[in-house]
């Protein structure tokens, strides 16, 4: 596997949630507008839904980012392709449905020397059998785009942290936060 060589003497800027200083968080536009700025990673939060689809948006919930309601886990992929998530937008913007995984990744190809921080916001804290499974589709699906080589996995349950690890080794980066309390109990020394 090709290794991700760190520049020396240069601090990496990182758009973090896309470019979100125009309430346009985790969108494509968002996304997009970062890209054009020159960033050296883009940061992301993926949700699963109801029907197994992988979902880019930072809460547990539609509520604050689109103009409807609900969680993510419990909404199909139809439900909440049928929202708004320029909602909050501070420009002027065609409206947008929240985006999938694979929808990122896409534009991602043309961008092969652009990071990825991926943070899993499925946690197992909450229902393991469901975290596991969405913290497998996405691996598989950062594998299967080929861009686990500049893939930092972000996440602030240890449990999972090591669990990807556990599984995927040194496939991806991986990304904690400090003090280890943060990250919950863990078996393996971050």
């Amino acid at each position: 596997m090709k290794r991700y060589i760190f520049p020396q003497n240069k601090v990496l800027v990182s758009g973090h949630r896309g470019e979100s200083c125009f309430g346009l968080e985790n969108t494509m536009c968002a996304f997009r507008r970062v890209l054009d700025l020159g960033v050296d990673m883009i940061e992301t939060d993926v949700h699963m839904s109801r029907d197994g689809h992988l979902i880019l948006m930072h809460d547990d919930s539609v509520d604050r980012t689109t103009n409807g309601y609900g969680k993510i886990k419990d909404l199909t992929l139809n439900e909440i392709k049928q929202l708004d998530a320029t909602k909050n937008s501070k420009i002027n913007i065609s409206p947008e449905a929240p985006p999938l995984l694979s929808e990122f990744l896409e534009l991602m190809l043309n961008y092969p020397d652009v990071l990825l921080n991926i943070e899993l916001k499925d946690y197992p804290e909450d229902d393991e059998k469901f975290a596991l499974e969405s913290a497998d589709k996405i691996c598989q699906m950062l594998v299967d785009y080929e861009v686990a080589d500049r893939t930092w996995i972000n996440s602030f349950s240890g449990k999972l942290l090591e669990y990807v690890y556990l599984k995927h080794g040194n496939t991806f980066y991986y990304h904690g936060f400090y003090p280890w309390f943060i990250l919950g109990e863990m078996k393996i020394n971050p």
